[in-house]
């Protein structure tokens, strides 16, 4: 038979846990800040930086570089957990995220809107470099409030109206973002011909296709015939 822990004990051990655990992942985080802070192609030690008997390089690298990423990272993992558990309480769900009611859909399709549309919006100088993020965020919170009031159109809050409109606004914004990412980088070996005339640092055409450096592209067979692009197979 087994013994069960009266309301107040169960209740304390719970509060215990639960302070336990905060220490433990607050330890953690620090750590790994830490490590972050510290760790790179230039080493900082940071009794040395917070003593101010670091050098003007270590200083630089720390204020400029290494602590507003690792703050930023920290920013955003918040964030993230915060959505997570908004997202997963609501939906009484462990499993559930923002992908499930078409967020991040609506985000990408924010972001994506932004670069095509964007040189046309004659946004100020300041403020091109937060445009894409900015959009991306737009178009989450539109995909939100858009399912918010859908939801309560018909004047009860319903939890599965949500999951199948967010299905759906998925579904259209997928069909939209949904695509070929195209990435542009220089073979190791190939280069890009500025080197061409470098006796001690020969580019040699690729071993496969015997390209020499140029512009051009590769693509496979499936994708060629899809884009339009497909030629009838040449045999050298």
């Amino acid at each position: 038979m087994i013994d069960a822990l009266p309301v107040n004990e169960f209740e304390a051990k719970r509060v215990q846990t639960r302070v336990v655990m905060k220490i433990v992942l607050c330890t953690f985080l620090a750590l790994v800040a830490a490590v972050g802070l510290s760790s790179g192609a230039v080493s900082i030690e940071l009794f040395e930086l917070f003593g101010g008997t670091a050098s003007e390089l270590e200083r630089t690298v720390f204020n400029q570089i290494r602590g507003p990423r690792v703050l930023l990272a920290g920013f955003v993992g918040m964030a993230l957990a915060l959505a997570g558990a908004v997202l997963q309480g609501l939906f009484r769900n462990p499993l559930a995220d923002p992908s499930l009611i078409g967020v991040s859909s609506g985000a990408a399709l924010g972001a994506i809107a932004m670069i095509v549309l964007g040189a046309a919006l004659n946004i100020p100088e300041f403020i091109q470099p937060y445009s894409l993020p900015i959009a991306a965020v737009a178009g989450a919170i539109s995909v939100t409030l858009f399912l918010y009031y859908f939801s309560i159109r018909f004047g009860e809050f319903s939890i599965l109206t949500i999951i199948l409109v967010g299905i759906a606004v998925n579904a259209l914004a997928a069909t939209t973002t949904s695509g070929i990412e195209l990435t542009l980088y220089p073979k190791t070996g190939m280069g890009d011909g500025q080197q061409a005339n470098n006796p001690w640092l020969q580019e040699f055409p690729d071993p496969l296709t015997r390209t020499t450096w140029d512009n051009y592209l590769t693509v496979s067979e499936f994708d060629a015939k899809e884009l339009g692009f497909y030629l009838e197979t040449s045999t050298f």
